[in-house]
């Protein structure tokens, strides 16, 4: 279905913005989130508003989803910050000489995400990695 396969798209979009957006700006992304507290009440107030504007977007988009029966999530809100959460956070440990490429970050990310929402599979752009080394794996149990 048309409307289907749209709102995976733009899902997807999303989730491919968000993450090459803060990977390319990552000294601007640190610097902003570090200094809102130096915001005066009014500017704070603003920024705060922006980035409602910027989380309702992806509500819109998985509202969407659960209308056109493609998304199947029970609580929207926590879904959305997990999402927004979970894409930021590429910025803290992503490196350019480490074993994925930012866009193949971003096709994984997009193929958690449909899972998150519990969305059906989509093929997403080639998500590769490069054979560099990433060290002893750190696992016990």
């Amino acid at each position: 279905n048309g409307k289907a396969q749209g709102v995976r798209e733009r899902f997807a979009a999303f989730i491919r913005f968000h993450i090459q957006y803060h990977v390319e700006r990552r000294d601007d992304v640190d610097i902003a989130n570090m200094e809102l507290r130096s915001l005066s009440p009014d500017n704070l107030a603003i920024i705060v508003k922006l980035r409602s504007t910027y989380e309702g977007s992806l509500r819109d988009i998985l509202d969407e989803g659960i209308e056109a029966g493609v998304f199947d999530i029970a609580d929207i809100a926590l879904t959305t910050r997990a999402i927004i959460a979970m894409t930021t956070g590429v910025n803290v440990w992503f490196r350019a000489d480490d074993r994925l490429t930012a866009s193949e970050v971003a096709e994984n990310y997009v193929e958690l995400g449909l899972r998150l929402v519990a969305a059906k599979k989509i093929e997403t752009i080639a998500k590769g990695g490069r054979d560099v080394p990433v060290g002893p794996k750190i696992r016990s149990f």
